[in-house]
């Protein structure tokens, strides 16, 4: 069994908190603003009202407007009016939503003077793919990975200027998101929820695997993931990245190590972590490898939604029990794909999910399995008492008809209406373990465990059975000595139905 965790908001707390930008003309000079960056703090989002005025939107662009101190004046579709913190009026004449494949968001502005800009923010590994490489800073991406290794998260920022008459009507996204130029990063950090430790662990001593699927960073998904405990302090990470059309393997102290073959890892001491795109690329070159080194995998970066249902899809295959943990809409496809999905928030994932956490706390997966174990559990255990008190009960009506002895109708009232009603109702209210064991119930009715159940159950109680009418025919007392039902007396007819109550009571006691 497995659990998928989406990073942000699900193993990390809801919202960020933001540290800084880093603009292109000061890059050598470290944390310092530009024009650019700010108007895009203050107008590339998609954030809206409601009616009483409270800015609704992504977690990420509602930190990245109050740390703009920007106000929205006024949402129409998909245009708006936006004050930034120096007081200049702006209009946001379109709006494009954050696409996860292209994984980039932009908008198309007008300044007070006039000036018509293009604004694009996304991942960096993305706005550098569309920026002109002369804006391109030459520590671009050392800068990236060494703050993606201390768990930043990082937004980019390109512009450019339009002509100031054209139709932003006709403009194309790819128009928009093409030949831009680099203006900064902007940084934030997410600290990881205080229970989210806690929860990793019980996963772990129950034996079930964690997995971090996240549309961030991969070397931010590793920091995240040695931080809650996903990945082990002492635990390898083996990482593979695409390049020029090949899978590259390396360590985190080794530069390239050779591919690693599935034989040699080890579950506990070694881990691999891989984007997204690498991981495509391995099921589609060498897919029995890619099955087979799926287990070590714990750290998936940079993904999109559809590499989050190729994961989840590939571990239902290999016949894992699989869960995802998600918040957002890119999490939807894989909620719906994995055997059980559970949403941490409101939004689109929450339609698609079974479960949604009204808490929004990551500590509702263990209530979802624990919950979900004692529901199983609790149902085996009605189907099992069912057969075993009807062939208990018809074993002990044959003993009692050979030597003509009935029960009275109240005893069968006692019998069969308020011992069985009591038991059938109070069997499932049966409340989950407190802790998550590796030991699990059995998933089918039909199981080995179940069948041993019931014949164990009934050989013991006909054992019962046996041994006490032996011992009660040893009696001085007990006069019958043979099964003729006109040689017994008040008192041993009575002697006998004490016996088959005993006998269906210890069962049922057992069973309790």
């Amino acid at each position: 069994m497995c659990f998928f965790f989406q990073l942000s908001s699900t193993l990390t707390e809801q919202g960020l908190r933001y540290d800084g930008q880093r603009s292109a003309e000061s890059w050598n000079l470290g944390q310092w603003e530009s024009f650019a960056t700010s108007l895009a703090m203050a107008c590339c989002h998609t954030l809206s009202l409601t009616r009483k005025r409270k800015l609704i939107g992504h977690p990420v662009d509602r930190a990245m407007f109050r740390a703009a101190n920007a106000k929205l004046l006024e949402v129409n579709g998909a245009t708006a009016v936006v004050k930034t913190g120096d007081g200049m009026q702006v209009n946001v004449l379109r709006r494009f939503d954050f696409d996860h494949n292209r994984m980039t968001q932009s908008v198309v502005v007008r300044l007070p003077e006039g000036r018509l800009v293009a604004i694009v923010k996304g991942s960096g590994e993305n706005i550098h793919g569309i920026c002109r490489l002369a804006t391109i800073p030459e520590s671009y991406f050392d800068f990236m990975e060494a703050q993606a290794r201390k768990g930043v998260y990082q937004i980019a920022v390109g512009i450019k200027d339009l002509p100031p008459h054209t139709d932003v009507s006709k403009l194309t996204r790819d128009e928009i998101e093409s030949d831009i130029e680099f203006s900064g990063m902007l940084n934030f950090s997410n600290h990881i929820r205080e229970n989210t430790g806690d929860v990793i662990r019980e996963l772990d001593e129950a034996n079930i695997q964690s997995i971090m699927l996240t549309g961030d960073s991969l070397f931010t998904g590793i920091h995240v993931a040695r931080e809650c405990g996903l990945l082990g302090k002492r635990q390898t990470v083996i990482i593979a990245y695409l390049k020029d059309g090949k899978v590259l393997w390396t360590a985190e102290d080794v530069d390239s190590i050779s591919r690693p073959e599935v034989d040699d890892l080890n579950i506990v001491d070694d881990a691999i972590a891989m984007t997204g795109e690498t991981w495509q690329f391995m099921l589609a070159t060498d897919p029995e490898y890619a099955r087979k080194v799926a287990p070590f995998i714990h750290v998936y970066g940079r993904c999109s939604p559809h590499d989050k249902v190729s994961v989840v899809d590939t571990f239902v295959n290999l016949g894992f029990k699989t869960v995802m943990c998600g918040d957002g809409g890119n999490d939807c496809g894989a909620l719906k794909a994995a055997h059980v999905g559970v949403a941490l928030s409101d939004s689109d994932a929450s339609i698609v999910a079974p479960f949604t956490s009204l808490e929004k706390d990551i500590g509702s997966v263990l209530t979802v399995l624990k919950e979900g174990r004692a529901s199983l559990a609790s149902t085996i255990a009605v189907f099992t008492f069912i057969v075993m008190y009807g062939v208990i009960s018809s074993y002990c009506q044959v003993i009692s008809y050979i030597m003509d002895a009935s029960f009275s109708d109240w005893m069968w009232v006692y019998v069969d209406g308020v011992q069985t009603i009591c038991f059938s109702l109070t069997l499932p209210l049966a409340l989950p373990a407190l802790k998550l064991s590796k030991s699990r119930p059995t998933p089918s009715i039909a199981s080995r465990q179940t069948g041993a159940s019931i014949v164990g159950m009934i050989l013991i109680c006909f054992a019962f059975a046996g041994i006490s009418l032996w011992v009660l025919s040893g009696e001085d007392w007990y006069k019958c000595r043979k099964w003729n039902a006109d040689a017994i007396a008040a008192d041993e007819v009575l002697a006998v139905l004490t016996v088959l109550v005993l006998v269906r009571c210890r069962w049922k006691f057992f069973f309790s």
